[in-house]
């Protein structure tokens, strides 16, 4: 599950009801034909502060409805095996292995297999 969450701020206070509508009429109904779509909260927070909550099955589908809502396209780049290879021999490993120095020099022994694990994970 993914969730969303963004924040308005500088709403009109005496307009929240009219927006909650808007919502509820137009936006709500729009977002639940989404691939993913779970569900989308309003949460009035006062002082002319709005949050919302979508939630949906993965990251992508939680981003399509921003994306579509402005006009904007989403493209899919397969990033070849060699090139991932390549970005984590040069910009992984160091940070990785700084990291695992970093956490062994304060006694956790264990972050190598942690790192690896993790690493492992990731694959598939």
């Amino acid at each position: 599950m993914h969730a969303t969450i963004r924040r308005y701020d500088g709403i009109d206070q005496a307009r929240t009801d009219e927006l909650v509508k808007k919502v509820s009429e137009s936006l709500a109904p729009k977002l639940s034909k989404l691939p993913g779509f779970k569900g989308y909260y309003l949460i009035e927070a006062g002082n002319g502060t709005v949050s919302s909550l979508g939630l949906f099955d993965t990251a992508e589908q939680g981003v399509s409805e921003r994306a579509k809502a402005g006009n904007y396209e989403i493209v899919r780049y397969p990033v070849p095996p060699d090139e991932v290879e390549r970005w984590n021999k040069v910009a992984g490993e160091p940070l990785w292995n700084e990291w695992v120095k970093k956490m062994e020099g304060k006694g956790h022994r264990e972050a190598r297999t942690i790192l690896n694990t993790a690493v492992e994970l990731l694959k598939n």
